[in-house]
């Protein structure tokens, strides 16, 4: 089991190309291994994110066997050009050129999932508005969530801009502890449960105000210091924090033991900064152990944009007794140009729950405020409802047009309209009643309508996992992508001729040739100018699938010359290629765009005598052309062929062995070998004894990595372990005691 996750988002260096840095994104995802510019990480920077969704944060609850995550679903999960979520966050103008094949929408805000251990399915819980961190409490039965509303009826004095609610994962409802009003600056908080699990500490990481929550009377307690890395610290006891502050001078990370009982405070350690900017950790947690502090640091800073901001934060573990200083992962990733922005860290350990109550001292208590309850407006309420029915069409569509092959993204479809219809029962009755109607002639359809019908007359909601397996089931097996690549890829190695030929084509009578070809190529002995598009349309959405990017650009280019110029040609025309059908175009066209986002714009892509055309003036081109259509359109309502289905979702990572029938067993120890290489056959022999008894052997030559900081990983393998093993020869004291 990781040790270790965070909340992992790809920094792009700053550059004056947006697509530049859209090619940068697409090296770094496939260097990580997701297609989300934000997922969470284990230390060794594996994704623990399910390959459809993008999470700003995850935590572990080892005990309850689950996951807490903060997701929403990937925009390429639903079927739209790869990039999309990217393009949304980073170069959201590229989403409203003309022609773009990004859309803006339908968008999805982050919210609360819980996912178990060896399970796919992921659960959406009651849907809010925007959800912030999450917190477990420490005996796995509630998750603490705060919602912040958006848009400018959450930003009135009056308005409930931030709601915390506790979810009881039990019984499948929530409960809304306290209001808070926009005056409160929470929009970048932290949370963490006490380990009684009474009190819920807040730290607002961009300003340093903290606070204590009454969970039982949602009133809230001031803390009389300023921090943004602060938190609960159990292995000190039921009253102990850790308070995180900087020496203004010397940018010194000075670190104290908070009690809350007696509201004192007193100074344990301060560490040095290792780059020269402050020491400013920020989103704290703590260790069972109490002495190693689990932080995000300004590791990363690079040029002075970034320096303003105080770096790029990086999760690091603070040793507070030695003063140890280790990042997790490298600030840089392998491809040029990125950096990791790390967010919400977590350590993967068994929390304490502790038998003696959290008790907060009366100085404390006696400035403690107790939020009203501030009712919604009706503005604010209508506009929950308009993200509601976004997310709920927004699914719809995508089954309905084919991009999204049922049941994924049922159990979003069935909270959202539950959503609906108690903010409007109208408005979810036109929901169900969609669904119903598709029910007489679709299983999937009528299951999921069904499940709304029941839930909705409840007072908690439900998640149906036999039923979901069902519905996939009854869906069928997705069909094999894969299974004709070699005969596309001969398709493509065919026809390349063709299309260079008409990219370099001068006139009319030129493409005439090369067009006859294609078609010859494409449509075979029964010809046909449809099937010569349809062929090449299913061609270049494959040629996308398999990074055959070249083509893709090459395919597009050579349509947009065809339509626009050489077909007013009557010799062109005789050679039986007609005008390609538009929506068979269309697909070509949008393809071509997601294909050039792949290559470096000064790419040559051909040319005639007089002009040759490279990536950036293929893009141009073709962007021009999709402005005479409705490219949105297209991308809403159609499946376009081959187009990229995401892969099957993968359990989150079992903190546990288990056996074959999914019970656990008894995790397999951990040992750290120390030798002398004089020793090293001697040492292979013992480590691979000890793999055939089931332990789980480090040493430096099977576990180091190049690039490693060596001195690093080996503290944080020992650390990691539950056994240290010391192979050294009898004379080995003796050469000590000489050197």
């Amino acid at each position: 089991m990781s040790t270790v996750v965070t909340g992992e988002t790809i920094i792009v260096d700053h550059s004056n190309d947006s697509h530049s840095d859209l090619r940068v994104f697409f090296a770094v995802a496939e260097e990580r291994g997701h297609a989300a510019a934000s997922v969470v990480v284990d230390e060794g920077g594996r994704p623990v994110t399910d390959p459809c969704y993008s999470d700003r944060m995850g935590a572990p609850h080892l005990p309850g066997g689950a996951w807490a995550f903060c997701r929403s679903p990937q925009a390429e999960a639903l079927g739209f050009p790869t990039g999309t979520d990217f393009v949304r966050t980073h170069a959201p103008h590229l989403s409203f050129l003309g022609g773009s094949p990004y859309p803006a929408e339908p968008h999805f805000h982050r919210q609360l999932y819980i996912q178990e251990f060896g399970q796919p399915e992921s659960r959406l819980q009651i849907p809010g508005c925007s959800a912030g961190p999450v917190a477990w409490r420490p005996d796995g039965r509630k998750v603490c969530v705060l919602d912040e509303r958006l848009g400018r009826f959450a930003a009135l004095p009056d308005a409930a801009k931030y709601v915390l609610w506790e979810y009881d994962l039990a019984l499948g409802q929530r409960r809304r502890v306290v209001d808070l009003p926009p005056a409160w600056p929470l929009s970048h908080v932290e949370l963490t449960y006490s380990s009684d699990g009474l009190w819920l500490h807040l730290c607002d990481w961009i300003g340093g105000a903290n606070y204590l929550v009454g969970l039982a009377d949602g009133i809230v307690v001031p803390l009389p210091f300023r921090s943004v890395g602060a938190g609960w610290n159990p292995g000190n006891g039921a009253n102990a924090m850790t308070v995180t502050t900087v020496e203004p001078m010397t940018g010194r990370l000075v670190i104290h033991d908070y009690d809350v009982s007696t509201g004192s405070m007193e100074q344990r350690s301060d560490i040095a900064s290792s780059n020269g900017l402050p020491l400013a950790v920020r989103e704290l947690s703590m260790s069972t152990d109490g002495n190693r502090a689990l932080v995000t640091a300004p590791l990363g800073a690079t040029g002075l944009e970034q320096q303003r901001r105080g770096g790029v934060n990086v999760a690091v573990v603070i040793d507070i007794v030695d003063g140890a200083v280790d990042p997790v992962l490298p600030v840089r990733f392998r491809t040029p140009g990125a950096q990791r922005r790390h967010t919400s860290p977590r350590w993967c350990e068994e929390p304490i729950v502790s038998p003696v109550p959290t008790t907060v001292a009366d100085t404390l208590l006696a400035g403690a405020v107790r939020p009203v309850h501030l009712p919604d407006r009706p503005e604010l309420l209508g506009d929950h409802l308009e993200r509601g029915l976004e997310a709920a069409l927004g699914i719809e569509q995508a089954w309905a047009s084919g991009r999204v092959r049922p049941p994924l993204f049922a159990g979003e479809l069935v909270q959202h309209a539950l959503s609906c219809y108690e903010l409007d029962p109208d408005a979810g009755d036109a929901i169900h009643t969609r669904l119903r109607e598709q029910a007489a002639h679709d299983p999937i359809a009528r299951a999921v309508a069904r499940w709304i019908g029941t839930d909705r007359n409840r007072p908690h909601r439900s998640w149906r996992t036999k039923e979901l397996t069902t519905l996939a089931h009854t869906a069928g097996e997705p069909p094999n992508l894969d299974e004709h690549a070699e005969i596309f890829s001969d398709g493509r190695r065919g026809c390349v001729p063709s299309l260079d030929l008409l990219i370099a084509a001068e006139s009319g009578a030129d493409a005439c040739a090369p067009a006859r070809e294609l078609v010859a190529a494409l449509a075979g002995r029964r010809g046909g100018s449809e099937r010569t598009w349809e062929r090449l349309a299913t061609l270049t959405a494959d040629a996308v699938r398999h990074h055959d990017h070249l083509f893709a650009v090459k395919a597009g280019l050579a349509t947009a010359l065809w339509n626009e110029f050489f077909l007013q040609d009557a010799a062109a025309r005789a050679s039986g290629l007609g005008d390609s059908p538009e929506g068979l175009e269309t697909g070509i066209l949008i393809d071509c765009v997601e294909a050039c986002a792949h290559l470096p714009g000064h790419e040559v892509v051909g040319g005639d005598s007089v002009a040759v055309f490279d990536v950036a003036d293929v893009r141009l081109r073709v962007q021009l052309r999709l402005q005479e259509r409705d490219a949105q359109d297209y991308l809403n309502t159609t499946s376009r062929a081959g187009t990229r289905r995401p892969p099957a979702q993968v359990p989150a990572p079992d903190p546990g062995v288990r056996d074959e029938e999914g019970a656990p067993l008894p995790s397999r120890k951990r040992i750290f070998v120390s030798y002398v290489r004089e020793d090293s056959s001697t040492v292979d022999r013992l480590v691979t004894e000890l793999g055939e008894h089931g332990f789980d052997v480090w040493m430096d030559r099977t576990h180091l990595l190049a690039g490693q900081v060596w001195r690093s990983e080996i503290k944080k393998a020992i650390r990691a372990g539950d056994y240290f093993i010391g192979c050294f020869p009898p004379l080995m004291p003796a050469k000590m005691s000489r050197t």
